[in-house]
């Protein structure tokens, strides 16, 4: 049974799309931040706890191939780690003006091991903020870090491998505002653009240590900060003059005036040609920034769907209404991070 309906429904996807080609495109989208906003109008101070698991002693070495080596690095990579870390994650949320100030203390706490790692006491974290002139404080608690090179004949490669676990420390409430723990790897194949390889693009362990702690601070910041996202979307062009000329000015980004064109057939006689038409309509509102105007149009597609059993029209107009639906929830979020911090 199962394969009969596999087989209606490729019969009934060639039978939709032997006339109708679809135009492949992406777009930008801001998506609200991950985490909330908690550093809006404050100072903030970051600190490294300078923690260190028991099991942690891998940061003096260095994997090549298959065998740990320990590295003749003479400096501190500790420190250049932890400098980087969060130097990355201080300029990246400068960034945003909805914070007030934020600084990186200077002295560090002393490196403490253990099997778990405990939570600064209150009265630690209060003489550090007062201390600072600062009202939250964004502990880093410990970095861990492990440099990986792959040494072959024809090229080589590296690799870093971070975890971090981060807690923010809010002193007057007495709570613990954000807790975040992530393992990342960077990854070096001395490739360009093209595919051309050069070792000199494989940065040596220091730099490539520092590089990846850099990014693991800014990581995190960016759970705070809105992004963006370059997503797909797509629009169907039918083998007659209308559809082919409103296609094209949609390529140029001329949406407005394919959508008259679409809009002549929204409400066709023939369930095909309406489906494309408020298919393309609901991309076009899209792009024009009118998300709710989008999402009546792909109702429209979704009831042609329904009333013709079309499994192919049914599918594509769902997975589009879900998207449209979620960028309504992200936009409303996003409008009330943006609000926050004018």
């Amino acid at each position: 049974m199962r394969s009969l309906k596999l087989i209606i429904l490729c019969i009934t996807l060639m039978a939709v799309v032997s006339c109708t080609t679809t135009k492949d495109f992406t777009i930008d989208v801001l998506n609200p931040a991950k985490k909330d906003l908690i550093f809006k109008d404050k100072n903030v101070v970051t600190i490294s706890r300078n923690f260190k698991f028991i099991s942690d002693t891998l940061q003096n070495y260095y994997k090549k191939n298959q065998y740990f080596y320990k590295s003749k690095i003479t400096a501190n990579t500790d420190s250049i780690a932890i400098a980087a870390c969060l130097g990355g994650f201080t300029s990246k949320l400068r960034e945003k003006s909805n914070i007030k100030t934020i600084k990186m203390m200077d002295n560090n706490l002393p490196v403490q091991r253990g099997k778990r790692i405990p939570r600064l006491s209150w009265n630690t974290v209060e003489r550090i903020c007062n201390d600072s002139n600062s009202d939250l404080l964004v502990s880093l608690e410990t970095l861990t870090y492990l440099n990986v090179v792959r040494d072959y004949a024809d090229q080589n490669s590296a690799e870093v491998i971070t975890g971090a676990i981060w807690t923010v420390y809010d002193p007057f409430e007495k709570k613990l505002l954000d807790q975040y723990t992530k393992a990342d790897t960077v990854y070096w194949e001395g490739l360009d653009e093209l595919g051309n390889y050069s070792a000199s693009r494989i940065p040596d362990r220091l730099t490539a240590i520092s590089q990846a702690s850099q990014l693991v601070g800014e990581n995190y910041a960016k759970q705070f900060v809105p992004s963006w996202q370059t997503v797909g979307r797509m629009f169907f062009s039918l083998n007659n003059e209308d559809f082919k000329k409103a296609a094209k000015l949609a390529d140029k980004n001329k949406w407005e005036e394919a959508a008259t064109i679409w809009a002549k057939y929204q409400n066709s006689e023939k369930p095909r040609i309406s489906y494309f038409a408020n298919y393309n309509l609901a991309q076009a509102s899209e792009m024009e920034g009118d998300l709710r105007k989008s999402l009546q149009y792909i109702s429209e597609c979704q009831k042609i769907a329904k009333m013709k059993s079309n499994a192919y029209f049914k599918t594509i107009a769902n997975k589009y209404a879900r998207i449209l639906k979620n960028r309504l929830n992200a936009e409303k979020k996003l409008n009330e991070q943006l609000n926050d911090t004018e």
